[in-house]
């Protein structure tokens, strides 16, 4: 049995590799005498050191020769439960996916008896988890368990599937009364997105959520009278702008300090061009700096006191205040460079 994994480039282009031997999945296909094989990839190499084919759309390669290694590979098996008051008989997803570079290796459709196995597993570490769709049409899923394969079969393998929790709610707009805002269009709730951030550990200022928990009236309130800043770093002679560098604002009120959506940051373009949006009015310290690619999600974790409390110190040290009125928007800003 020999396949083809793809992975798209540019211009219509796209990059295979071609491997054979190895089921990866079993009872939803015919047998093959080399499903317990582990899969050898061209030319002769396991996946990680496998050739890559790069082809245009229209394009034929007829050289993709493989030399069959015919290694046997280990199996894994085991049970999946099902959640309480589900029917006997439902469909079940098993997933093992290699913990080295998170390629879904195969899964496999489970029926009465809940029963899997995989044929043709290299020596290597997994996670497994058994998402499935319950008969009422909500999801459920298994924790991830991470399992290592060495030098044997891994059997007795045991997922409980549980359905997973849900929150609802409702969105309201609190509207501003400030002149500056009359002629302003509100937001459409139809084009406004709400998202859950997942967290491992359940501390204070987060919403702990257990499976299949109900959580209901949660409301989420937009304000009115929100302001923008755009703006240019100003460099010095020769100065480039560095890496990774933000643009933060940090209230300058003290008794805004421990408010989390009052912290923003923004990237500096190579050309020295920021912008932010969204800023509720009141009066900020702002600075550049060096940050994350994911510097606001992390600004912002309910929990993560003393980066917001440091980012503070930091931009009124840098003693540069900017205020911004309901509805202002603040364009060609000059922030100068540290």
């Amino acid at each position: 049995m020999a396949t083809c994994d793809v992975k798209k480039t540019k211009r219509s282009r796209r990059t295979y590799v071609a491997s054979a031997g190895g089921a990866g999945r079993v009872n939803n296909s015919d047998p093959d005498p080399y499903d317990g094989d582990i899969p050898t990839y061209s030319p002769a190499s396991p996946r990680d050191t496998a050739a890559e084919i790069s082809i245009r759309a229209g394009e034929e390669i007829s050289n993709v020769d493989i030399r069959y290694r015919g290694e046997r590979g280990r199996i894994v098996s085991g049970t999946v439960s099902k959640p309480q008051g589900v029917p006997m008989r439902f469909d079940v997803n098993v997933d093992l996916t290699s913990a080295a570079d998170g390629g879904n290796l195969s899964s496999f459709h489970s029926f009465d008896d809940r029963g899997f196995i995989f044929y043709g597993i290299e020596d290597d570490d997994y996670d497994r988890t058994a998402p499935t769709i319950l008969p009422n049409g909500e999801w459920a899923v298994s924790p991830s368990k991470r399992i290592k394969v060495r030098g044997a079969d891994v059997t007795d393998v045991e997922l409980s599937v549980q359905p997973l929790g849900s929150v609802s709610g409702q969105l309201v707009l609190e509207e501003s009364k400030a002149k500056e805002c009359t002629d302003k269009q509100p937001p459409l709730f139809t084009d406004t997105l709400v998202s859950a951030l997942h967290k491992d550990d359940a501390t204070r200022g987060w919403t702990t959520i257990k499976s299949g928990d109900r959580i209901s009236g949660l409301k989420i309130t937009l304000a009115e009278g929100a302001g923008s800043l755009s703006g240019q770093l100003t460099l010095a002679e020769g100065q480039t702008v560095p890496e990774k560098l933000f643009v933060y604002l940090a209230p300058a009120e003290s008794e805004r300090a421990a408010e989390v959506l009052r912290f923003y940051a923004a990237p500096v373009s190579a050309d020295g061009k920021f912008s932010l949006s969204n800023l509720a009015p009141g009066r900020y310290w702002i600075l550049a700096k060096n940050g994350a690619h994911d510097e606001l999600t992390k600004l912002r974790l309910p929990d993560d006191t003393e980066r917001r409390a440091k980012l503070r110190r930091d931009a009124e040290a840098a003693k540069t205040e900017i205020e911004f009125k309901p509805c202002q928007n603040v364009v060609d800003y000059r922030l100068k460079s540290e």
